[in-house]
């Protein structure tokens, strides 16, 4: 787990000040450089950023578009130096897609991570809009990303662990399944049936209104992945088929050649030292980041409202490494 510190002060110079005052720890943490700062300090902050220590920095302006013009707006993000960017993932699949299109042609290029549900919002306010339940709807739009080729996503501490669940650990349930069909049989006319396993011809109804517990909502959002697999495994053809393993070993390219073998969780809203919420509804201590396995961290104001903010930084740091 990594810390991300929020650069989300009133001034540009306040903002470097405090980046002066964590400087030795470049190595081990991040920057987040958010929306108001970067439109108030542009590109310019970025390059004072990195002069006063080799930083990792996040930018973070959360594009929201038609899918060419947030293609365009990433791609010039992507220039800036940073290390990652993030963009809206209900912007839908076709604009997560373009962005990932666009960006496969640099030779080197930040991490692109999807924003699910802003940690802002409870149960009630997400309904209000969307109509859905938070946690299935961060499911379902991580799993969407993961299949676009996106390298993470932005949620709360809450949903990590379940798209982790979702999104990461169904790849190796996935080739152990796949594995384990040592058979085809071929009919007369040629055509063959792959033998497939009782938890694939059980799968849950992705339609239906469920309202189990949070693994089992996972669990139903990753069941679109089997199904895919239940597909790819009836257009095999003859000589496929005799390089089944062949086709377990490149399972994932043949699904989405952008799929990623590991999908990052980047989770605000964390409170390291019983801090105050704030205007953050899904908050988190630093227990339970670790415990729902978040790649990032994303702390702010417990860190630039404090007395001593290097001090706050290596106190998180030394909680995530005990």
């Amino acid at each position: 787990m990594r810390l991300c510190v929020a650069l989300d002060l009133p001034t540009r110079k306040e903002n470097l000040a405090l980046v002066q005052n964590l400087a030795h720890l470049a190595d081990k943490i991040w920057l987040k450089v958010g929306l108001r700062s970067y439109l108030r300090d542009g590109a310019s902050f970025l390059q004072e950023l990195k002069k006063i220590g080799d930083f990792r920095i996040f930018l973070d302006l959360k594009i929201y578009d038609i899918p060419n013009t947030t293609a365009d707006a990433v791609e010039v993000c992507a220039g800036l130096g940073v290390d990652m960017i993030n963009l809206h993932a209900s912007a839908g699949k076709e604009a997560m897609l373009t962005v990932t299109n666009r960006l496969a042609k640099l030779k080197t290029r930040p991490l692109i991570i999807g924003v699910s549900v802003l940690t802002s919002f409870d149960e009630r306010g997400w309904g209000e809009i969307y109509g859905r339940d938070v946690a299935k709807s961060a499911v379902d739009m991580s799993v969407m990303a993961y299949e676009c080729g996106l390298d993470g996503m932005v949620c709360s501490a809450h949903e990590s662990l379940m798209i982790k669940r979702a999104v990461c650990a169904n790849l190796t349930d996935f080739d152990t399944n796949l594995a384990r069909r040592k058979a085809i049989k071929h009919s007369a006319q040629g055509e063959f049936e792959p033998k497939i396993s009782a938890d694939f011809k059980n799968l849950p109804n992705l339609d239906a209104d469920f309202s189990g517990d949070f693994s089992q909502r996972a669990q139903i959002s990753s069941a679109n992945l089997k199904r895919e697999i239940y597909k790819q495994t009836q257009i095999l053809d003859t000589n496929q088929a005799n390089e089944i393993s062949k086709f377990n070993a490149n399972f994932t390219a043949q699904i989405s050649p952008n799929l990623s073998a590991n999908f990052l969780t980047i989770c605000p809203g964390i409170r390291p030292f019983d801090s105050a919420k704030n205007d953050q509804k899904r908050v988190a201590d630093l227990n339970f980041a670790k415990e729902q396995k978040c790649d990032f961290i994303v702390v702010g104001r417990p860190i630039y409202t404090a007395n001593n903010p290097s001090q706050i930084c290596e106190k998180i740091l030394a909680q995530i490494d005990s």
